[in-house]
């Protein structure tokens, strides 16, 4: 007879124990997502477990609980507790160092340009002064243009940190336009650095192209990511797709393979600042369902490549945790613009008027410090995943979290409400994604 099996998506997960004193029940969060052969295959959205039940045999309640199906009332309980909690929202800082860059992204959300507004230290000084220095802090070096432009405020600031705060992590988001000496200074210190790049030379120079006719951009980014390899200093990626990119996806994995790189998220285009400018296939957004089944097939090759591929579309279920909450945006997060206000996130900016923006929960003044609109800032905590019917019975509940709030927002006009469309491809992405590892766990077995 067949027995019930399982995958674990989260690596060491262990099988639960079972007490045959206790009574149980089904577990409301083991999801029936489709039959395969003899199974009925389940996602256990707390485990992060692919559930194997044959179909034509009844099993022992061992088994059921060893595998996640069923739980005692008092488990289910304490699950749904931990599930409404989040990280306090002062604990992840990004700061969109200075409006400037130095290249002209087809798409770029804060529409930067090769002059703007570069935040000031004292600003910087005047947030952080209202944090509490026990803490762990994570700092994200960011920008509506290129952080690396503004690198001595940066290097000024990250003095300032180290003297306040006691547990600090620290990212940097750079397009890769910057010269030796800083490439030596990233490498040297101990901040994790992730670069923009869309793909090979034709499509990152089509949709990242330089700001000025002389720049050999391409060329100065991998010369970069080179210099980084040799050093033996890590780094991730993030790549956007358009409705231009989309058809070649596959050989954007390729190359990002091909030059080395081990973590990457490949995002779809959310159609916001610059991107709203014109309606051409190298500003528009892909259309989501054929983005969900090429990303599927791109995810399927990089698990076996050892490659961990993730996505602002739906995250990684090799990483993710389970939860009532979205991302930062719901804490929300504290996003520092160059103009003093203060965002849900950095995408967010250019969502709708400043009057208007629902993501824009605050403003620092060099004066007073941090100032909170609180309904802005109220509405943006209490969107919960519990709240909204329309993800109830979805099996992704737990991981999509209701989805992003920018893409509710542009779509349906409210973050409170996920668009069908991209549910549907959030789905479809999930269950080709899903078959695929069962079909290798069993041909395997």
């Amino acid at each position: 007879m067949s027995q019930i099996r399982w995958i674990n998506l989260v690596i060491n997960q262990p099988s639960l124990n079972f007490d045959e004193t206790l009574t149980y029940q089904r577990s409301p969060f083991c999801y029936f997502v489709f039959s395969y052969q003899e199974y009925d295959v389940y996602f256990h959205a707390l485990l992060y477990r692919l559930i194997l039940v044959p179909n034509q045999h009844t099993h022992p309640m061992i088994g059921l609980v060893e595998a996640g199906l069923f739980s005692t009332h008092d488990d289910i309980v304490e699950s749904e507790r931990r599930l409404s909690s989040k990280e306090p929202s002062d604990n992840h800082v990004r700061l969109l160092m200075t409006d400037k860059c130095n290249l002209a992204c087809t798409y770029c959300y804060g529409d930067a340009k090769t002059d703007g507004e570069t935040l000031s230290f004292e600003r910087i000084q005047a947030l952080f002064n209202d944090l509490a220095p026990d803490r762990s802090l994570n700092v994200e070096f960011h920008g509506n243009g290129e952080p690396t432009l503004a690198l001595p405020l940066i290097k000024e600031t990250i003095v300032y940190l180290k003297e306040r705060f006691n547990q600090l992590t620290l990212t940097i988001q750079t397009n890769g336009q910057f010269d030796d000496e800083t490439a030596k200074w990233l490498i040297d210190s101990p901040i994790h650095v992730a670069f923009s790049i869309d793909g090979p030379k034709t499509i990152q120079l089509a949709q990242r192209p330089d700001a000025t006719e002389n720049a050999q951009s391409f060329e100065t980014l991998i010369h970069n990511i080179e210099h980084f390899h040799q050093a033996g200093k890590g780094f991730q990626a993030i790549c956007t797709i358009t409705e231009y990119s989309l058809p070649q996806m596959d050989a954007i994995y390729s190359f990002l393979k091909s030059i080395g790189m081990k973590y990457f998220k490949i995002n779809p285009l959310v159609k916001i600042g610059r991107a709203t400018q014109s309606n051409n296939p190298i500003q528009n957004a892909p259309d989501s369902k054929t983005f969900a089944k090429q990303l599927a097939l791109i995810a399927v090759k990089a698990y076996f490549d050892k490659i961990l591929v993730d996505s602002d579309f739906l995250p990684s279920f090799h990483t993710k945790s389970a939860g009532c909450f979205r991302c930062g945006a719901c804490s929300p997060s504290i996003v520092l613009s160059p103009n003093g206000s203060v965002i849900a996130c950095a995408d967010a900016s250019l969502a709708t008027t400043q009057e208007n923006n629902p993501f824009i929960w605050g403003f620092c003044s060099i004066e007073k410090g941090l100032q909170v609109e609180p309904h802005r800032h109220d509405t943006l905590t209490h969107r919960n995943v519990l709240g909204m019917p329309s993800c109830k019975a979805c099996f992704l509940r737990y991981h999509c979290s209701g989805a992003c709030l920018i893409e509710n927002y542009l779509e349906t006009g409210t973050i409170e409400t996920p668009s069908k469309k991209a549910c549907g491809a959030r789905q479809q992405f999930s269950i080709t994604y899903f078959k695929t590892l069962v079909e290798n766990l069993l041909r395997r077995s």
